[in-house]
């Protein structure tokens, strides 16, 4: 027995089988792919500076008027040059290792662009700041800082020899701002009045 069909079941037919396989095909590949990281997954940080601690030797910060130089010896950190004119004296760990300590292992929350082409809109031409860190070996890693962020909560950063522009919480670089105007010396002691 043949069956005949008329124009509306045939394409009724067509869009139905159409359908199943474009089902199928959705199934297969959904099933392949990788599941998206959890939402409350933290973010691969993207390594800016490299150092340990203890391998750190020196750090210079510059915004082009004033510059500020500390380095380790043996004594402990010592500001070598001041951008206020105070000269050399040793540096106030108090306040400063906690910095130290985050500008060693400097990371990026994320890397926005793989290459800037033009690094005026992210305050980097000329840079808002310019920080070099140095190891033991004088191998020395330096760092653009342009502004901050339109959120205020990271500043734009990029590392000398790397195109890439990178955003890093503005809390591991702040300090280095402040400390142009205000050098973490060790305060004086001073007498007791009696």
């Amino acid at each position: 027995m043949k069956v005949k069909l008329d124009g509306r079941t045939l394409r009724t037919l067509i869009v139905v089988a159409v359908f199943g396989v474009l089902l199928a095909y959705v199934l297969l590949i959904d099933n392949q792919r990788e599941p998206p990281p959890p939402e409350d997954a933290t973010p691969t940080p993207y390594p800016i500076l490299q150092l340990g601690v203890g391998e750190l030797a020196g750090v210079r910060a510059s915004d082009g008027q004033r510059t500020l130089r500390f380095e380790r010896e043996e004594e402990g950190w010592q500001i070598v040059e001041s951008p206020t004119g105070q000269g050399p004296g040793e540096m106030d760990l108090s306040a400063a290792s906690v910095s130290l300590a985050e500008l060693s292992g400097l990371a990026a929350k994320e890397q926005i662009l793989e290459q800037v082409a033009d690094p005026a809109p992210f305050g980097l031409a000329p840079p808002a700041l310019t920080l070099a860190a140095w190891d033991q070996s004088g191998q020395e890693v330096q760092l653009q800082i342009g502004r901050k962020t339109p959120d205020g909560t990271s500043y734009y950063v990029q590392r000398q020899g790397d195109p890439a522009l990178y955003i890093v919480a503005s809390y591991k670089i702040s300090p280095f701002f402040e400390w142009l105007a205000d050098p973490p010396y060790l305060p004086t002691p001073t007498a007791d009045a009696q």
